[in-house]
């Protein structure tokens, strides 16, 4: 038995969370006052997080020491550089979407086309996304929410995973990279 800090109550040790730091390995509180603690800790920095000022503090800290840096962009230029050599058909076929929106070619439409959700980011940019079933065919994109790109791109990893498995030969211009938006339309 032991007493906890929080509430005073006497409970067995099994109802204290381990903790390294502790003599004994368990934290001071039980788990009941921790996860109590924790909720209200959890709602007040959501709820700062939420204020403008919190949020136009951290665009200016990271504009200042993370984006904006030399360092920072030379990272981003050796990042692309890295990906188009490594994905060239990939990186043309997002150049000719860019280049066929700005152009009006393509017109990005509101609504994603599988699940019809419109997403917009805090600022009210579009969060529907291009993706390119066949990198040799650049302008045939299917407009999708982040959620469907997502889902689109899990799908097609596990069919040439299971491809691969069986012995087959899959298509290479899928990416098993990790990215999340390996057709490189999320950005």
């Amino acid at each position: 038995m032991r007493a906890c800090k929080a509430c005073g109550v006497e409970k067995p040790v099994e109802l204290f969370a381990d903790a390294q730091r502790a003599g004994d390995h368990k934290r001071p509180q039980c788990i009941d006052c921790r996860r109590a603690y924790d909720k209200v800790r959890l709602e007040a920095l959501n709820r700062r997080r939420d204020c403008e000022e919190f949020r136009a503090k951290r665009r200016v800290y990271l504009r200042k020491h993370v984006r904006d840096t030399p360092a920072s962009r030379a990272r981003n230029v050796r990042h692309v550089v890295r990906y188009r050599a490594k994905y060239p058909e990939k990186a043309l076929a997002r150049m000719a979407v860019q280049k066929a929106l700005s152009s009006g070619l393509l017109v990005r439409p509101e609504a994603c086309s599988r699940c019809g959700s419109s997403h917009k980011s805090r600022k009210g940019y579009s969060l529907i996304h291009g993706h390119h079933p066949d990198y040799s065919k650049p302008l045939e994109v299917v407009w999708l929410c982040v959620v469907c790109h997502n889902e689109e791109h899990r799908a097609e990893a596990s069919k040439l995973e299971g491809e691969v498995k069986h012995g087959q030969s899959g298509d290479r211009s899928l990416c098993l990279c990790g990215l999340a938006f390996p057709c490189g339309e999320g950005r």
